[in-house]
């Protein structure tokens, strides 16, 4: 039984191939590109799995969106919140 330190999400490519490899133990990761392999065989592979429950995916690169975001102020965080709520988007909007 590996501890949730031990499991890792691995994302390997290189400038050389096209395709990229992403090995994860993350179950919302997992769905997600089931999923994937699933709906779009052609571009999605399950290459394997190893015996604690690791997966391995190959892709496409160019299928790969890697974003890391800028952390969102206190004022600019309530701002959305209230427009999503003005915009029947919010948790706190009752349905009448």
């Amino acid at each position: 039984m590996l501890t949730n330190y031990e499991r890792e999400t691995i994302i390997t490519f290189n400038e050389a191939e096209s395709d990229c490899e992403v090995y994860t133990y993350n179950q919302k990761l997992l769905h997600k590109l089931t999923e994937r392999c699933e709906s779009h065989s052609n571009l999605y592979q399950k290459v394997s799995e190893d015996q604690f429950g690791g997966y391995t995916f190959r892709f496409p690169k160019t299928l790969l969106t890697i974003s890391p975001r800028v952390p969102m102020s206190k004022d600019l965080r309530e701002m959305h919140r209230r427009m999503a709520v003005e915009n029947g988007l919010g948790r706190n909007v009752s349905k009448s």
